[in-house]
């Protein structure tokens, strides 16, 4: 049985079928200022809720990663291996 984590966006998980694969690679891609940051940064904070132990590797194409605002979405950083 698959399990899944959240994007944070209910209309996105039913159109995956339940979110993103737990252990998938994962990309997330579109124009500038479409919001791929913020769900990205979604996904890792919930991934993280119910693995809090666990690693995420993160590739920012467009360096736009903000640690002030994982803050505010209570992402802790220091569990993000930046790639």
């Amino acid at each position: 049985m698959t399990k899944f984590i959240s994007t944070g966006s209910t209309l996105l998980d039913l159109a995956l079928g339940g979110g993103v694969a737990l252990g998938s690679v994962s990309a997330i891609y579109g124009k500038q200022a479409t919001g791929k940051s913020l769900i990205a940064g979604e996904l890792a904070t919930n991934f993280l809720l119910d693995y809090p132990d666990g690693k995420i590797f993160y590739l920012d194409c467009e360096a736009a990663f903000n640690p002030d605002y994982a803050e505010k979405i209570n992402l802790p950083v220091e569990a993000i291996e930046f790639v």
